[in-house]
């Protein structure tokens, strides 16, 4: 831990330190750390940028009222959150974008399907990806939930059988659950979509609706390739459904020719859902949705009666970030963190496969699937890692219902760096050789 922050967690930790207390002068706590006053004076720094103290010129500096002292600072290690590590938000860049929007006094409501400005923007950093669309068929949602939310509506108002892979999108079977829609499964795996029985089941049911995640699926990680995506598409065309395409890491892609559903698509059955908030800043809370333009207006009046529109400030702040033209520079910034942690993670991969691990490590993305041998309770297995200050998520979240054992747990490195990547994957290999063993 640097010098600066061992004084800022003495500050914030010591109870001698009281809410709007003036904190020691500058010398006097430079002496009592033994370090130099530049040290103080960053730590200082760093506690207004946390607005957790503010300066007086002349006076000194305070400690914020209603401040908890008590801090407990992050000891375990991540693998369950999928949004990007501090270092990687643009936190200071968005600063200044969030500022013009304030100044641009954009107070008032937006239209329900987003502000146009926005949308226009998405259109021309989707054509980036090969995502040619209108700002007409673009609804910005309060992130990736929301629009798979609003389609979900049109399922049930459709009453049409909803089919999902397996395993899948946790969160959003749980939405899906908790309703009267007809749903059926198909598998998919490290190869792939299993085209035979999903097929056999799309001969025997009216299906209305698939659900895929296409890229960097969650929780296998892995994509569709082109020639599965090609597929999935003539099967939508034959048997007469659509297609809801979830694409929330869309912009992580290291090859900007990798083809979606939405690209491929030429008889507009397909529904694109994607996110700004795993690759960009979670807080914003803003995703997008490409819609055929049959459906944009009964969606339209799903999302006005959700929240009327997603924040206006949000949208105004992310459109200033477009147009400064610093989006691609962070998504390459982000790009080469997520290829590198996977990099790492290869080492292991005959080190898993040595012991019994299957595994699933693709070159990028932010999800890693493992799975034990059937003897592995994933369940008890994931409270042994929370013992030991290493938080996963259980494989059988991922399934309808949580009914199948997977003998599984999904790692996501999003919020960990490269020393707690290391550090957690060699603890859950030393543990699971002592769980196996009993």
């Amino acid at each position: 831990m640097l010098k600066y922050e061992v004084i800022i967690k003495k500050v914030l930790s010591d109870p001698t330190y009281v809410d709007g207390d003036r904190l020691p002068p500058i010398r006097t706590l430079a002496d009592e750390m033994s370090c130099s006053r530049g040290t103080v004076i960053k730590a200082y720094e760093v506690l207004e940028e946390r607005h957790l103290a503010y300066t007086i010129p002349q006076s000194g500096t305070y400690l914020m009222k209603n401040l908890v002292t008590k801090v407990v600072f992050q000891k375990r290690v991540d693998f369950v959150s999928a949004g990007l590590e501090a270092k990687l938000r643009p936190h200071k860049h968005f600063e200044h974008c969030m500022i013009q929007a304030l100044q641009s006094e954009h107070y008032n409501y937006a239209p329900p399907e987003g502000l146009e400005s926005l949308r226009r923007c998405l259109v021309k950093h989707f054509e980036k990806r090969h995502l040619y669309t209108s700002a007409d068929r673009i609804l910005v949602t309060t992130g990736a939930q929301q629009a798979l939310y609003l389609v979900l509506q049109l399922v049930l108002e459709s009453k049409q059988i909803l089919m999902i892979e397996q395993p899948t999108y946790g969160d959003f079977q749980r939405i899906i659950e908790k309703t009267d829609a007809p749903v059926l499964t198909f598998n998919r795996g490290d190869n792939g979509v299993d085209f035979k029985t999903l097929e056999a089941k799309l001969k025997q049911n009216k299906v209305g609706w698939l659900y895929t995640v296409s890229n960097f699926q969650n929780p296998l990680g892995t994509s569709l390739s082109s020639k599965d995506k090609n597929k999935l598409l003539m099967l939508a065309y034959q048997y007469d459904f659509y297609v809801i395409e979830d694409d929330y890491l869309g912009d992580l892609n290291l090859d900007l020719k990798v083809e979606t559903l939405h690209y491929l698509d030429v008889e507009n059955r397909v529904f694109y859902v994607t996110s700004f908030s795993k690759t960009f800043l979670p807080g914003i809370r803003i995703g997008a949705l490409i819609a055929p333009t049959t459906h944009m207006e009964m969606l339209t009046f799903y999302k006005k009666s959700i929240d009327l529109n997603t924040c206006t400030l949000s949208q105004m702040g992310l459109q200033k970030y477009f147009d400064a033209e610093i989006y691609d520079k962070h998504i390459q910034k982000v790009r080469r963190s997520v290829r590198a942690k996977m990099k790492l993670l290869k080492q292991y991969q005959k080190l898993f496969m040595d012991k019994g691990i299957q595994c699933i490590i693709p070159d990028a993305g932010i999800f890693v699937w493992l799975e034990f041998s059937q003897n592995v309770d994933s369940i008890r297995f994931v409270e042994c890692l929370k013992e030991a200050h290493i938080d996963v998520t259980c494989g059988d979240y991922f399934y309808w219902f949580q009914n199948t054992p997977s003998h599984a747990i999904r790692i996501s490195v999003a919020n960990a760096d490269e020393k707690m990547i290391t550090q957690g994957i060699e603890r859950i290999i030393e543990l699971i050789e002592k769980y196996e063993k009993g």
